[in-house]
Order: structure tokens, then sequence, then C-alpha cells
């Protein structure tokens, strides 16, 4: 039995090398069918073996039943066995498979993508041509071209694959960059043909305005518009012909007048030529009354008169115009010669221009040994400055003391260029230091403390100018920093004061009405009454605050008389008798008490009224204090004498209540009596 399973085993195997053998050899479309052919399958050979052995099986069952189930045992462990090695076969079979298949897939693909790489290429080529088309500046015939891509990738064969369709999309980019960069160029051309427009137009509009002046001398003027023209080229195609025409009507205009021009011009030059020789001849005759009893100062205005006559006349031929500047000259000269010759003053103040030369020129030579170059470097320039104000000195001294001062400045000059490191290292100290004052400028021009900040600026500036010279293409910078801060504070200085002004404007208006206010008082019946109402007006007075300095001591002088008024209208009220009706309930012992303190009330108020007044004048006087150190001192001076002042008052005003309560009690007790 055992060797009929080894049988049927190697039958088995036999069958599934001579498959294995065949599915090498064959195509890829009969490997896929063997492939759903399970291995395991028996032959139509091995088919008929197995009743045969289940035949065998049942007969030696009857026999010995005992051996059945043995044989049966081995039996289906022999086929456990067998199933195990088709299965392992079975697996290595489908391995094998699908290596080959991987292999015979991947041969293909390769193929495919030669294939469809070849067929790109085209694509490639016209894409490569379309990107450089796009970034070129060809805006004639670069849309052609353009077009001539796009046909022959129309007429190219079509290729599906995801590599077609990123060509594809990069070509239709490159296409839409184009003419995005061609419209862009056209409305860029566009936008400077309507500039270049308007420049024609304004450039007519100044030849015009040359014409309409008559301006026929501003030849250079015109022939610098002329080239400003040229050099403008593209404009609107709608305008090129009208413009032109006006350019060229506007040019024939001036040149036809320029004519005319040049001959008045001649013969205002030769006028202009007769007007100096006379001018000349006058300066002649001038000279030839010169002697000792001359009155300088009066030759000197003549000629001072011819020399400004002179300059008024304009341009003579150029033919003569060398030569009668000439004897211009050398007429002046012999003025002078004259004068230096016969005026002892003029000597005198020719020495003096002479001294100041020769210490302009020794400060000068000195400049090497100073030890701050920058400082040194900005005295030469005030040297130079000097220099051209100092008056006349001697002919034959002029030109000597001038070239031994050009030599001075130029060793100094020389020495600055070889220390030129040590000037640039000093220089940048002094910016250093304008800077540092920048900064605390703008830290200060914000504050609102007027007299600390303004005292605080000066010496900010003072600082600034001991400070020595900084580079010059930073100096103008750092200066404007310095000079912005300090407007910004001063402005804003200005403008707080201003606000003042118009405040002290608005309590001016508000004083007048106190005043109006007063005089209506002046017709109360009741005296005391308008009295209460007079001091309560006069506290107002007092706390409305400043007005204009122009006005303090009018509108202060009105508003105590409408008030003198009423205080005068209360005293005369007061100080009369006692009354009839009064005197009938009081005995004569309480009428003198009465009386002497009536008299002691008059001669308060009258305290009184002058320590207002005093108080009122000191409070307008405020008014008028500048608000600096020195004022603001004087300020807090009146404050307190005003303080003081009303102390005062507030104590006279609590002795009259006290008598004025006094004396109703007295008159409540003459009339408890009666």
């Amino acid at each position: 039995m055992e060797e009929k399973k080894e049988q049927d085993l190697d039958a088995t195997n036999a069958a599934e090398k001579k498959e294995e053998t065949t599915e090498e050899t064959a195509t890829t479309e009969s490997t896929e069918k063997s492939s759903e052919t399970p291995p395991e399958t028996s032959t139509p050979e091995e088919a008929p073996e197995k009743p045969a052995e289940s035949e065998s099986s049942d007969s030696e069952a009857k026999e010995n039943p005992s051996e059945v189930v043995s044989d049966s045992e081995s039996e289906v462990e022999a086929e456990e066995e067998e199933s195990e090695a088709v299965d392992t076969d079975t697996d290595t079979d489908t391995d094998t498979e699908e290596v080959e298949e991987s292999s015979e897939a991947t041969e293909e693909d390769v193929a495919e993508d030669a294939e469809v790489t070849s067929e790109l290429s085209t694509y490639n080529e016209l894409l490569e041509k379309a990107e450089g088309i796009a970034q070129s500046v060809d805006w004639q015939y670069g849309s052609t071209i353009i077009k001539e891509l796009k046909d022959k990738w129309n007429e190219a064969e079509e290729v599906v694959s995801d590599a077609y369709d990123e060509l594809f999309r990069r070509f239709q980019k490159a296409e839409q960059t184009y003419f995005d960069r061609r419209k862009q160029h056209y409305e860029e051309q566009n936008a400077e043909r309507q500039r270049n427009l308007e420049k024609k137009r304004e450039l007519l509009e100044e030849i015009r305005g040359i014409i309409e002046n008559k301006q026929w001398g501003a030849k250079n003027k015109l022939r610098g518009l002329q080239r400003k023209w040229d050099r403008i080229r593209k404009i609107p195609n709608e305008f090129i012909e009208e413009l032109q025409k006006d350019y060229d009507q506007l040019a024939k205009t001036f040149e036809d007048h320029r004519v005319e021009y040049l001959v008045e011009q001649k013969q205002k030059e030769e006028l202009n030529y007769e007007g100096k020789l006379l001018i000349i001849d006058r300066m002649k005759a001038l000279i030839n009354e010169l002697n000792s009893d001359t009155n300088w100062k009066t030759a000197d205005q003549n000629l001072e008169e011819f020399i400004k006559q002179w300059k008024k006349i304009g341009r003579v031929p150029k033919s003569k115009s060398f030569d009668i500047n000439d004897t211009f000259n050398e007429v002046r000269n012999e003025f002078y010669q004259k004068r230096f010759e016969h005026d002892k003053n003029y000597r005198k103040e020719l020495e003096k221009n002479e001294n100041k030369f020769r210490k302009l020129l020794s400060r000068a030579e000195e400049l090497t040994e100073m030890d701050d170059l920058a400082e040194a470097a900005r005295e030469i320039n005030r040297l130079h400055k000097e220099w051209k104000e100092t008056g006349p000195v001697l002919e034959e001294l002029s030109d000597e003391l001038w070239n031994q001062f050009k030599a001075a400045s130029d060793t100094f000059n020389s020495y600055k260029s070889e220390h030129m490191d040590e000037l640039k290292e000093q220089e940048q100290e002094n910016l250093d230091e304008k800077e540092a004052l920048a900064d605390k400028a703008e830290q200060l021009s914000d504050e609102e403390d007027w007299k600390q900040t303004s005292k605080a600026m000066q010496q900010l500036m003072e600082e600034w100018k001991k400070t020595g010279p900084v580079p010059r293409r930073k100096g103008k910078q750092v200066w404007k920093r310095f000079k912005k801060a300090m407007d910004h504070f001063y402005s804003r200085k200005r403008n707080h004061f201003k606000e003042i002004r118009e405040e002290e404007k608005e309590n001016l208006k508000k004083k007048k009405a106190l005043i109006n206010q007063v005089s209506e008082l002046h017709d109360r019946d009741d005296a005391q009454e308008a009295l209460n109402e007079v001091k309560k007006l006069q506290q107002q007075f007092k706390d409305i605050g400043y007005v204009p300095i122009k006005q303090k001591d009018k509108i202060y002088k009105q508003f105590r008389e409408v008030c003198d008024v009423i205080y005068n209208r209360s005293r005369s009220e007061k100080s009369v008798n006692i009354s009839r009706e009064d005197r009938a309930d009081l005995d004569n012992d309480q009428i003198k008490q009465i009386k002497k303190r009536k008299a002691e009330i008059n001669k308060l108020k009258k305290e009184a009224q002058e320590l207002n007044d005093t108080i009122l004048n000191y409070s307008d006087t405020k008014t008028f204090i500048k608000p600096n150190k020195k004022g603001m001192a004087l300020r807090d001076e009146l404050d307190e004498k005003i303080n003081k002042l009303q102390a005062d008052l507030d104590k006279i005003n609590g002795k009259i209540d006290s008598l004025d309560d006094q004396i109703d009690d007295i008159k409540s007790d003459g009339e408890t009596d009666s």
C-alpha cells in the first residue's frame, strides 16, 4: 500500500515537473490560464487508480478489521504528507510565476515608457520655444510665433499620460504669460505716450509765453525748450500733426521777431556806448576839480552816483566793451589817487583797512598751529568773508596783500589735506556731540513747562554754536533734526500763548459785561442790596483772570468807577443820623453807642475799599507780566501781597459785620424797653 502511495507521489511530481517545463516556454496569456489550475489536481490516467485502491481496502477490511483501521490511519497520514508537499511545491511555483510575470510586465512598461518619451520629445521642444518667447520682448512677431507653436502642438500625435498633461499645462501658462506681458507693455507704451503728450503741451505753453511776453532775447531759453521737445519721441498718433504744426508756427514767429529784436539791440548797444562815454567825461570833470578844499563826502557821493549810473546802462557793442571798461577803471583809480593826496581822513581809513588786512593775514598764517583742525577749517572761511567785507587800500598794496593771504590759505589747505584723517576724526566727534544735542532737543520738544524748557532750549543752542564743524555731507541732516525739534517746541509755545491771548480777549468781554451789570445797580432803591450785589460782582471780576495788557488799566478804571457809585451811595445813607423813628425807641446813651459804632463802620469801610482797590490793581498787573524767570518771581510776589491784603480785608469785613450786629442789638433793646 505504501509502495502504491509512493508511486502515486512520484507520478504527481513528474506531472508537475512536466507542467513547470511547459510554463517556462509558454506565453504570458497561457501562463495566466495555467496558473488558474491547482497543481494538486490528478491527471486523467491517475483517476482510475483511486477506486481500485478502495476495493482492495474493503476486502482486506473484511478479512482483518484491525488491519483496516491501521491501514486507514496510515493512508490518512500519507495523504496529509502528500497534501503538505503539494502545497509547498505550489507556493514555490506561484512565487516563481509572480517574479516571471513582474519581470515581463517591467520590460513591457520600459518599452511603453520609451515609446511615450519619444512621442513627448516633440511637445518638449514646442514647450521650450514657448517658454523662451514668454520671457522675450519680441512684441511684434512673438504672438505669431506662439500661434505657430500652438498649431504644431495641436497637429502632433496625442499622448495620454500625466507627463503630457503637465507639459500642456506649462505650454498654456507660457502662452498666457506672453500675452499678459505684451498687454502690459502696450499699456505702458500708451501711458508713456500720454505723458509725453502732456510734456509737449507744457513746452508749447512755455514757448507761447516767451512770445506773448516779447522775450525776443531769450534765445538760449528757447533752444533749451527745443532740445527738450526733440528728446520727447512717442505721442499718440492723432496728436502728432497738430502739435508739430503749433510748434513750427511758434518757432517761426520767434525767429521773425528776433531779427527785428537784434537790430534794435545793436542800436541800443550803440546808445549805451555813448552813455558810458558821457559818464567817463563827467568823472574826469569831477577829478579836475579835486583839491585840498574839496568836500570829500560830496565828491565821494558824486562818484558813487556815476558808478551807479554806469551799472544801470546795458551792454555795449562787444568790439568796444573791453576798451571802455579799462578807461572807466583808470578814471576811477585816478579819483582815489587824488583823494589820497588831498584827504587826510581818507589816508587814515586806508591805513586802518591795511592794518585789518594784515591782521587777517596773520590769523591765516597761524591756522596750521591750531590743535582743532576742524575749527581751523571753519576759521579760514570766516577770514575770507571778513577779507571781502574790508574796505579799500592803496592800489599797489591791494595785490600784494591778497597774494600773501592767498598763499597762507593755500598753505593751510595743503596742511589740511595732509591731516585729513585727523580732520575727519575731529569732525566726527563734533557730529556725535551735535547728534546728542539733537536728541536732547527732540526729548524736550513736547514739554509743556514753557519757562524751564525755553531756558533748556536756549542752553542747547549755545552749546550747538560752540561745537565745531561736522562732515559736510551730514551737517545739514543733523541741523535739520535739531532745528525741527526747536521749531516744534517754539511753535507749540506760540500756539499756547496764542490761546492765552484768545482767553484774555474772552476775559475782557466778561469784565465789560460785569461793568454793565454794576451800572444797572445804580438805580436800585435799596442801597444795601445794591452794595451786596457789587461785592459779589467784584469777586467775579477778580476770578475772571487776565485781559490784554493794553486794556488792563482802562477796564479796571471803568469797573472801579461804576463800583464807587454804589459804595458812595451806601456810605452816604449809613452816615446820616439816626432816624426819628429809631430815636423814639432809644435813650440818649443808646443813641451815642449807635453813632459811635457807625463812625467806626464808616472808617472800616473806607479801609476795606482801599484794600479792595489794591487787590484788583495787583490782580490786573499780573496779566502783563511775561512768563519768564523774572516775571514768574514777580507774579509770586504779587500773589503773596494779594493773599495778605485779602486776609486784612476779611478781618475788616468781620469787624464791620460785628459792629452792625451790635447796632441791631442796641436797637432791639430800645424797642423792648419802650
